[in-house]
């Protein structure tokens, strides 16, 4: 057996959905006055007086405006709670359209400047957007060219090696490395090493000519064998 609160409930049910049917469209009263019903939903729950927007449909039924654009050279249609743009593309020459609603919350406060319309179609915009993006990684490039040749120049002067570039195994004057070469600074490092070995080996050279000679002549005075007679 159905109560009365879940008959109240489905009256008031039917009644919503009737009202939000009714939205937008342009009623009649029984004195023969037309009048549009205000906007629905969650944003308009808190007023309970019809606001300046509200109104002005109430006492404007289907009336559109029209004015220009004066920055992009087209022209802007309001009706309802949108503004529709069409203009014509500074480049190109085809149509631009935009549409933009001006029925919400905060545009119902009064902030209907929503910047200003587009002069680009979409094809054009993605040309200029990849136009700008190629400019700027070419001059980033070059920004970075010239700040890697001040480093290498200082690098230089102060006798230290340059880094290789990222990604390639270069030499310092920019030249790739052939396969199986050395880079300056390995090529220094061989030499380095190499001459640090012909020094001890010098070193070793003249101490065992040394022993043998300091032998010689204990062995003359003596005629012993040296204990610096290693050989």
């Amino acid at each position: 057996m159905t109560s009365q609160r879940q008959l109240y409930l489905a009256a008031k049910r039917l009644q919503r959905e009737h009202e939000a049917a009714q939205i937008g469209k342009v009623e009649t009263t029984t004195s023969g006055v037309e009048f549009v019903r205000p906007l629905g939903g969650a944003a308009t729950e808190h007023v309970g007086v019809p606001n300046r927007v509200d109104r002005w449909r109430r006492e404007n039924p289907g009336v559109t405006h029209q004015w220009p654009a004066k920055a992009t050279h087209g022209y802007v249609t309001q009706m309802w709670d949108a503004r529709i743009y069409r203009g014509e593309c500074v480049d190109c020459g085809d149509l631009v359209t935009a549409c933009r609603f001006i029925g919400g919350i905060y545009h119902r406060r009064g902030q209907t400047n929503v910047g200003r319309w587009p002069k680009y179609c979409d094809g054009c915009r993605d040309i200029r957007k990849q136009k700008h993006n190629d400019g700027a990684r070419s001059r980033m490039r070059r920004v970075r060219e010239r700040q890697y040749e001040d480093r290498n120049s200082e690098l230089l002067a102060d006798g230290c090696d340059t880094p290789p570039r990222q990604g390639v195994a270069a030499t310092a004057d920019g030249q790739p490395i052939p396969l199986g070469g050395e880079t300056p600074s390995e090529r220094r490092q061989r030499e380095a090493g190499e001459a640090k070995v012909r020094e001890i080996r010098e070193r070793d050279a003249a101490w065992a000519r040394e022993d043998k000679e300091a032998a010689s002549r204990f062995q003359q005075r003596r005629g012993v064998r040296s204990p610096f007679d290693r050989f």
